[in-house]
């Protein structure tokens, strides 16, 4: 009798009888979705040129990639289910010294001794950044 698309919800009416005389409704849905950079900078002095990071992205509805990125470079764009996605930086301990959002307000969450973001990937593009220093140098 009545539906509300943004809260999801419908009234209907059931008429009473057996299973012939069922009231079906139907929800459909579509995959929104976004796209996540990921970006490896480094502070001067760090001493990281030419190294390469792995990292993991975990999203709504078991989306799960990796990429391996470059100092100084950023992944590709990848495609991930809108909502909060988290990435993690790879290796036997992160001494990350920062991590930052493209737009800033969309970063939700982040753990610099783990080397992990969460984000809100919500139809834009962000870069996350992982940026190691001198202060807390990357394990070699």
């Amino acid at each position: 009798m009545s539906h509300d698309l943004a809260g999801r919800t419908a009234t209907v009416a059931v008429a009473g009888g057996d299973e012939s005389t069922a009231t079906i409704v139907t929800f459909t849905n579509v995959l929104v979705s976004g796209y996540v950079e990921i970006c490896k900078s480094q502070v001067t002095g760090a001493g990281l040129d030419g190294q390469s990071f792995s990292y993991t992205v975990q999203g709504a509805m078991g989306f799960a990639a990796s990429a391996n990125i470059l100092v100084g470079s950023c992944s590709n764009p990848i495609y991930a289910p809108a909502g909060h996605v988290n990435i993690t930086e790879g290796g036997p301990s992160a001494f990350v010294t920062s991590i930052a959002t493209m737009p800033s307000d969309r970063l939700l969450d982040s753990d610099l001794a783990d080397g992990t973001a969460t984000y809100d990937d919500a139809f834009w593009r962000k870069r996350p950044d992982w940026t190691y220093g001198p202060d807390r140098p990357h394990p070699q």
